[in-house]
């Protein structure tokens, strides 16, 4: 059973737009958000690209950092095939719950980095 931390992880966005414009794109990031936490095909393609990740794990510190990083949220280390397994039991329905809870806009802090005027 995975204990569910919020307060551990981090997701972040980066964007570049018109200081003016911020405010619109950082409602687009969330509208896209909103989007896709529901679509099938972007879930499979996902797992496509984190399975691909996963056969990369083929020396010997990838093999370890990947069971340091497994053990830490399951409690013991997994291999990559493990992962690889776990992967393909997540549903939609998975993710649109991990959207719902972790990914709101009330969650969020936004940081601006600005030109400096001369």
């Amino acid at each position: 059973e995975v204990e569910v931390n919020t307060d551990v992880s981090i997701f972040y966005f980066m964007t570049a737009t018109d200081p003016s414009e911020y405010t619109k794109a950082i409602n687009l990031i969330f509208r896209i958000i909103e989007q896709s936490k529901s679509d099938e095909k972007l879930l499979k393609r996902a797992k496509k690209m984190m399975h691909g990740r996963l056969d990369l794990i083929d020396d010997t510190s990838l093999v370890l950092s990947h069971g340091a990083s497994s053990a830490l949220i399951f409690g013991s280390p997994r291999t990559a095939e493990q992962t690889a397994n776990m992967l393909e039991l997540v549903t939609i329905e998975d993710v649109e719950s991990a959207v719902d809870r972790h990914l709101q806009r009330e969650k969020f802090y936004t940081g601006v980095l600005l030109p400096m005027e001369k």
